[in-house]
């Protein structure tokens, strides 16, 4: 008995695990990440306004 892709009789297997899907971040957690990033931006050109020397009169 030759086996092969026509194997009759084993049944068929579950092979759902061998191709996964990532699933897409929800719309709050792409928004967090963006507010995360913007902050961060926001806070850089704080500090970097904050460290200027003013010019003295």
């Amino acid at each position: 008995m030759e086996r092969g892709v026509n194997e009759i009789g084993s049944g068929e297997e579950n092979r759902d695990d061998d191709f996964s899907v990532k699933k897409g971040k929800t719309s709050a957690e792409s928004n967090r990440a963006k507010n995360q990033a913007r902050k961060k931006k926001k806070a850089q050109r704080q500090n970097r306004k904050k460290n200027r020397k003013q010019p003295e009169n």
